[in-house]
């Protein structure tokens, strides 16, 4: 068989080429449903990067997943994720970048926080751990995805610098994420429930109180709550509490039930409740997730965290699978190209890069395989002067 052979039918095209062989069909699904980049795909047939990279376009495989998405290896956008996300950037969470969400707490909410994290899945890149003047907190970003701009575009339609709250920012939002809304920002008051909105313009506030009226049925006013500095709450009025409690309850997680009962604050966490938490929730979303800002934590939490990513176990079932000659594509070193193809091709008129590009050579190999084959440099130019 050639060293460079591709045969196509009307379920497949297979190449047969210097790496073995290789399935249009297999490596365009590898690609999509573990969601990897070219070098992802070349560790798991233990190619390099420009030797995958060189069968993708033999294959006429154009698929490219940008670098960041594919770090998430579901990217669904659940009803209830949903929710979560428009609630939130109704609170305190931001998006710093169009692709990228991100929460910060005090770390008396830190079970909060996690929880906003377990709903985000594999989009979660980082927790951090910080000491501020006012406190220790704790955040996390995502992954930048493209599936996020979506809510960029809500949320910040008049620049990236500061959320501006339209008719399409909160249209579907639902009790669950009126919940969040109220965990991210709200609080219990003497008779009625409190909103915090920031610093939001009159109009965005009218907005808000139009929406809570027409879609639940709740009374409210817009509060100045620090007019030196801008600072707004929706008030939700004494006789809408019971309805608006009734409507979230249900979504309430236990450690933020307090805000619906005026009760204290929860207990200050501890150093070692974040590392167990964080091992918790690192179990529970099936991956592990970075953590920064504190070496006693991370320390603690390496010691005791190994768990083994949806994405990295499908890799090692492919692999097996490869190992078991389960799959069509598969690595096998073919012979180098003989005198008679590569006479053949530069007589085409192929040059050095073309003959290298075609069989996923590297350029120096064909340059070698010319010199022990005793063809010039010049080849292509000596035969078209003896055809003229």
């Amino acid at each position: 068989m050639s060293v460079f052979e591709i045969k196509t039918t009307s379920e497949d095209t297979v190449l047969y080429n210097k790496y073995g062989v290789f399935s249009k069909n297999e490596l365009s699904q590898q690609l999509v449903d573990i969601v990897l980049t070219e070098r992802g795909l070349a560790d798991i047939y233990d190619l390099k990067t420009f030797q995958m990279r060189l069968v993708l376009r033999s294959l006429g495989i154009g698929y490219r997943c940008p670098l960041n998405e594919t770090r998430v290896y579901d990217s669904t956008i659940s009803p209830s994720m949903h929710q979560m996300l428009v609630g939130t950037l109704l609170g305190d969470s931001y998006m710093r970048h169009p692709k990228e969400f991100g929460v910060g707490h005090s770390i008396n909410q830190m079970d909060y926080l996690y929880h906003i994290a377990e709903q985000l899945g594999d989009f979660v890149s980082t927790v951090e751990y910080k000491e501020l003047a006012f406190g220790t907190a704790v955040d996390f970003w995502t992954h930048r995805h493209s599936i996020l701009v979506p809510y960029f575009d809500r949320f910040y339609s008049h620049g990236k610098e500061k959320k501006y709250i339209t008719d399409r920012s909160a249209h579907d939002l639902e009790p669950e994420g009126l919940a969040y809304w109220f965990m991210d920002d709200g609080k219990f008051g003497e008779y009625g429930m409190y909103l915090c909105v920031g610093n939001i313009s009159d109009e965005e506030g009218a907005m808000l109180v139009r929406l809570l009226c027409s879609k639940f049925g709740i009374m409210s006013t817009f509060q100045a709550h620090d007019a030196a500095q801008g600072y707004h709450n929706i008030y939700i009025k004494a006789r809408s509490r019971s309805h608006f409690i009734e409507l979230i309850e249900p979504h309430v997680i236990p450690s933020m039930r307090y805000k619906l009962t005026g009760e204290k604050y929860p207990r200050l966490c501890q150093k070692n409740d974040i590392a167990e938490r964080h091992i918790s929730y690192c179990a529970k979303v099936g991956r592990t997730v970075r953590f920064s800002g504190d070496k006693e934590v991370e320390n603690s939490i390496k010691s005791h965290s190994c768990v083994i990513s949806k994405k990295e176990l499908r890799v090692q079932q492919i692999k097996e699978r490869i190992r078991n000659r389960c799959l069509v594509s598969h690595k096998a070193m073919r012979e180098d190209l003989s005198e008679e193809e590569l006479r053949k091709l530069l007589h085409a008129g192929y040059g050095d890069k073309e003959v290298a590009e075609k069989f996923g050579f590297g350029r120096t190999r064909v340059k070698r395989l010319r010199e022990v084959f005793g063809i010039p440099t010049k080849y292509k130019r000596m035969r078209n002067q003896v055809e003229k």
